[in-house]
């Protein structure tokens, strides 16, 4: 063979596989149009089961699935890869620390699923890549598609206080009666915001809302109230929720208020004292009036300053 007979054969041969090349490349992204993959976006709650599912299909026919992939990750090209499940294969490939039984991926011709046995929110919320890859001759037609997984997270611990200190379960607090006094109920790192619910033995009280939304995309979820103290030993609990038809998570205290009317000097010049509706009164005597019957007609001392000049009297 002449060289010249030699660069021809070489000539048709480049020719040859360049259009061999872009026939394959037409005919992957032509390909490629045809793949169908769906994920659709799932909400969980932290430290429950999460499972992520895609499903695909491909117009034409004689096409063979060749893989399915998951990755994690914002974009893409940067999705770090969780398993894959090649054709052939009777299990899974894992990549990195991902493994079973924390992660675990399972395939069928029309359906993947992956299962996260425990979402984490720090580490497992955000967007999942399923790729998915079918083969016919020298087609290769694969198409790819992203969904999220969102994770809720359950108040842990409710916090009570009031304008002084923080309390803890089951303290006892000490109050005069007819005092009015602040309380505050507090929950960290929730998502979505809770609500709240104060009890003040039968009775429901109707707290202030107050929420902050943190750089972590949780919430620190508040409320307030203020009440008024009744005579005896009465719980005060608030609850705290933030899924619907869960119980929630609560704190409680004891109120202890003592009676007034327990100190025989509650009422000057020998009133009497009731408790009416929570409220100490005072009946006083003919001649006497006040609050406490503090004050007497026609110059009549109260019995406090009765006693103090019977007493000085005594001593002279």
């Amino acid at each position: 063979m002449t060289n010249l007979e030699r660069r021809k054969l070489t000539s048709v041969t480049s020719i040859t596989m360049l259009y061999a090349a872009v026939l394959l490349a037409i005919l992957r992204v032509g390909a490629s149009q045809d793949v169908t993959v769906d994920v659709p976006f799932v909400s969980a709650y932290n430290g429950t089961q999460a499972t992520l599912r895609c499903s695909y299909s491909i117009t034409g026919s004689g096409y063979d699935l060749v893989n399915v992939q998951w990755s994690f990750g914002e974009g893409a090209a940067t999705a770090v890869v969780i398993a894959f499940f090649v054709v052939g294969a009777t299990s899974p490939t894992y990549a990195g620390d991902f493994g079973e039984p924390a992660y675990t991926m399972t395939r069928t011709d029309a359906l993947s699923q992956l299962v996260i046995a425990e979402s984490i929110y720090e580490k497992d919320k955000g967007t999942y890549w399923c790729r998915v890859e079918y083969s016919k001759a020298l087609e290769v037609p694969s198409e790819r598609m992203s969904g999220a997984l969102d994770i809720n997270v359950l108040p842990s611990k409710v916090t009570l206080s009031n304008e002084t200190h923080e309390l803890s379960a089951g303290d006892t607090v000490n109050l005069p009666a007819e005092h009015v006094v602040k309380f505050f109920c507090m929950v960290d790192d929730v998502k979505p915001k809770a609500n709240f619910t104060w009890e003040y033995g039968s009775e429901e009280l109707q707290g202030k809302p107050d929420h902050e939304l943190k750089s972590n995309g949780l919430f620190v979820s508040k409320s307030s109230v203020d009440l008024t103290a009744k005579v005896g030993e009465i719980t005060l609990t608030c609850t705290a929720v933030n899924k619907p038809g869960h119980e929630g998570t609560s704190v409680s205290v004891l109120l202890d208020v003592g009676n007034p009317c327990d100190d025989d000097s509650y009422c000057d010049n020998g009133g009497t004292c009731t408790l009416e509706n929570n409220k100490a009164e005072c009946k006083c005597r003919g001649g006497f009036s006040g609050v406490r019957c503090e004050t007497g007609g026609a110059g009549r001392l109260s019995t406090s300053a009765t006693i103090l000049i019977v007493a000085a009297a005594f001593f002279i």
